[in-house]
């Protein structure tokens, strides 16, 4: 949408912007610690597990609106030049209606892992392959992105559902 007011202050960011649905944001964040996180989101982040020990935690974000709160950990391993970004959308409310197209990604699989489908997407850039995993538990989505190789990815979801790490509100 077109952006119509935007308040950036040390207390606040809020952001309004035209569109069907007009979207406050309430509260943006970055942490560099996962120690420095408040305790209020300890129950909307998604840390998975199995993540390759070369690709280190660089950053969480944390975006609350009055609807949802986004909370994506991003790892990155700067030799390589891999990152793997794992976020967590929590609605407060049921899921309803959500936007789940990734530009230039196509359709790559779908896999079932007990009661969860996990949808796979790609992407071909110049120097890498980037690939999504997308899947929605109870009243959050689950996105695993990253550019390292496809079973890399998949061993991550597949495991980390497997092990129910997917801190249930």
């Amino acid at each position: 949408g077109v952006f119509n007011r935007i308040i950036d202050t040390e207390e606040e960011l809020k952001v309004v912007v035209n569109s069907p649905t007009v979207i406050d944001i309430d509260e943006y964040q970055v942490f560099d610690y996962i120690e420095k996180l408040p305790i209020k989101y300890l129950n909307y982040i998604w840390t998975p597990t199995d993540i390759p020990n070369n690709i280190e935690l660089q950053s969480i974000e944390i975006l609350e609106t009055d609807f949802t709160v986004s909370i994506a950990c991003k790892y990155f391993d700067q030799e390589k030049k891999q990152f793997v970004d794992a976020i967590k959308k929590t609605f407060r409310d049921k899921i309803g209606i959500t936007d789940r197209m990734y530009d230039g990604f196509e359709s790559y699989a779908n896999e079932q892992y007990g009661s969860i489908e996990v949808e796979y997407f790609i992407k071909v850039n110049e120097d890498y392959t980037e690939y999504v995993a997308l899947f929605m538990h109870r009243n959050s989505i689950y996105t695993l992105a990253g550019n390292c190789d496809f079973e890399t990815i998949e061993d991550i979801v597949r495991e980390n559902i497997a092990n129910n790490n997917l801190w249930l509100l």
